[in-house]
């Protein structure tokens, strides 16, 4: 059999500047919120805290000529990628396994004082308007139960867990029909890794990086040393 063969090396480098022009957005939402709020998407605003992705493939191809009317292409394509992440880890994420349930938030109850719908402290027993159904009880358990943070031992980057390395094989074949030289068959078979491709900005969003407490029955002057009110995303 003749042949030749050829190696080759493919590396790609993906950056993701969006988050700024996303941040400020946010940014003048929000504007009104608390001094904390506002230091974190100041911090998410700055272009060299953006999103990076990589890939890096190497393969290996070699062309056979069986006989003079049939060549076949033989390849190995190995993909290793980097998902998206934020390169200075400003994620976190929700992971079942590290979720304890002697740590659980509990949320306020509906309940009736007389005809009237309250919340009800599923611990203490305590009353609050109906406003407050649903929101979490605070000082019970933890609002971080099950959250982990990028970057931490354990924790993979972007919070995704990838193959190490994926191969993808590849075959094609020329066969000369007539034998003349002008018409041929031609087939192929390969398999193709697309690297993560979407880009999950709300893992910047989350606890403990960000929290969206609501403040009921205040004012302006109590604004700012007000606590408030955490309620579950759902």
């Amino acid at each position: 059999m003749e042949g030749k063969s050829g190696i080759g090396v493919f590396r790609q480098l993906r950056v993701w500047k969006g988050c700024e022009q996303s941040a400020r957005h946010q940014l003048r939402v929000f504007e009104r919120d608390t001094r904390h709020l506002r230091y974190v998407y100041g911090k998410l605003g700055s272009p060299r805290r953006g999103f990076r992705s990589g890939a890096f493939e190497e393969y290996v191809q070699d062309s056979w000529k069986v006989n003079r009317r049939l060549t076949l292409e033989l390849g190995l394509r190995l993909t290793s990628w980097i998902p998206w992440h934020q390169r200075s880890d400003i994620q976190s994420g929700f992971i079942p396994s590290t979720w304890n349930p002697a740590n659980a938030s509990r949320l306020y109850v509906p309940g009736l004082a007389g005809s009237t719908r309250i919340a009800v402290n599923p611990v203490t027993g305590a009353q609050l308007p109906a406003i407050y159904i649903g929101a979490i009880v605070p000082g019970v358990g933890s609002v971080l139960d099950g959250m982990v943070l990028a970057g931490a031992p354990g924790v993979p980057t972007g919070l995704t867990k990838v193959q190490r390395i994926t191969p993808g094989p590849r075959f094609g074949f020329a066969y000369d029909l007539m034998g003349d030289g002008k018409t041929a068959l031609r087939g192929g078979f390969g398999i193709s890794t697309l690297p993560q491709s979407q880009i999950d900005t709300n893992l910047q969003n989350q606890p403990p990086n960000n929290y969206t407490p609501r403040t009921y029955y205040g004012n302006l002057s109590t604004f700012l040393g007000t606590a408030g009110t955490l309620f579950r995303r759902m």
